[in-house]
């Protein structure tokens, strides 16, 4: 498995793996050194091993004060280096199945596939060249990456993705054939082998007098972040609002800057990322969770996020935007609502709305329930196992 990023919180990633070995598949991840050295996980995960690349050179890009300017080729040399190092790693250790989880370690993988006759499975976990950018030059790197996938996606032997939506788009862009959807699903409760950890975040618990709402995922633009704030100002005292995840720096401030101008700072609480196991744990508790993605790009619009289906095996209803992949989920399954205008005073009136009825709450705790049995890893793994199994076959 090829990953250009450190491993140690990418469930996708990590429970792939861990299926495929214990499925008796003998799995080595190559990934991107973490910033703690072998990474909250070490160098083995449940039988996979994994190797950790770039060290020495990821610290030029992590350390000083480097503007855009030179961060970006910088980025793009460590790219063709961590090629260059899977390829040498490689090139006397044969793979039946190389397998990208993004597309930029796909020119490592086709040139090793040519070279050991091996089969190619590339991972999308989003629409590659469609994601959300903050920039006039980030929009020019996505079409350059159109270029850079167009080139290698069509060498793959198998294309998976996570929704339908992306299925379909990619199918479109590249006039592939078929394209399997693997959803990125938790485990059932009881498999995670959650365990508590003196450095978790706390956050405060939710009591009759207190009602907690939740965000977990990746705290930067174009998450919709700034309105879930404004909208706690429209909210009575009893709300407090919770969001945990990795943090964009510039973007953080900015969101600590509208709590202060807005005087939550009681009962706002931004807190760094947990262990992905343990999300699930932390949603526990809340009482309405939220996936507010505002519509910018491809890869948002057809989004399906572990997020909401973490939310779900919780037991606690899902706000989501208005996106097709979210809404469907949300309205088969009565698991939650939709947020048909994503700005602070609709979604406040949204949330009063469904704390003003609880006959339509508790309908909607029932539906994460008829949803999460629905939507696990125990059944999503099946297609992923079936897929090697059909190669093993051949």
């Amino acid at each position: 498995m090829l990953l250009f990023a450190p491993c140690d919180n990418d469930a996708r990633v990590l429970k792939e793996a861990r299926s495929l070995a214990e499925a008796q598949h003998r799995v080595t991840l190559y990934a991107l050194a973490s910033d703690t050295g072998s990474g909250a996980i070490g160098d083995r995960y449940h039988g996979v091993e994994i190797r950790r690349l770039l060290r020495p050179a990821l610290s030029l890009l992590k350390g000083g004060r480097l503007t855009r300017t030179v961060r970006i080729p910088l980025r793009v040399a460590l790219l063709f280096l961590f090629n260059l190092e899977v390829i040498a790693l490689c090139l006397f250790r044969r793979s039946d199945v190389y397998h990208c989880h993004d597309a930029y370690p796909l020119l490592a993988a086709w040139v090793l596939k040519r070279l050991h006759g091996s089969r190619l499975l590339y991972d999308a976990h989003e629409l590659f060249a469609s994601r959300n950018v903050e920039s006039r030059f980030g929009a020019i790197l996505n079409r350059l990456a159109t270029v850079y996938e167009r080139m290698f996606i069509r060498a793959a032997d198998r294309v998976v993705t996570v929704s339908q939506g992306v299925a379909e788009e990619l199918k479109r862009r590249y006039r592939l054939g078929d394209v399997a959807v693997i959803l990125n699903c938790p485990y059932r409760v009881g498999k995670r082998g959650m365990q508590r950890h003196e450095r978790q975040p706390r956050t405060p618990e939710m009591t009759q007098h207190r009602r907690k709402l939740i965000y977990v995922g990746r705290i930067t633009f174009n998450r919709g972040l700034k309105e879930l704030v404004y909208a706690l100002s429209y909210l009575p005292d009893q709300y407090f609002l919770v969001m945990i995840g990795p943090q964009h720096a510039g973007y953080t401030a900015e969101l600590h800057e509208t709590v202060r101008g807005l005087r939550l700072e009681s009962r706002v609480y931004i807190l760094p990322p947990v262990r992905f196991e343990e999300v699930t744990e932390y949603l526990h508790g809340a009482y309405l969770s939220f996936v507010p993605i505002e519509d910018v790009c491809l890869s948002y619009r057809y989004c399906l996020p572990n997020k909401l289906f973490e939310s779900l095996h919780a037991g606690v209803p899902v706000l989501t935007s208005n996106l097709p992949e979210m809404r469907a989920v949300v309205e088969r399954y009565g698991c939650g609502a939709v947020i048909e205008r994503l700005d602070g005073e609709a979604i406040a009136e949204l949330v009063l709305e469904i704390a003003g009825d609880e006959e339509r709450y508790g309908k909607m705790v029932d539906g994460c329930e008829a949803a999460a049995s629905a939507f696990c890893w125990e059944n999503e793994e099946k297609k992923l196992l079936e897929l090697y199994a059909r190669w093993e076959q051949i």
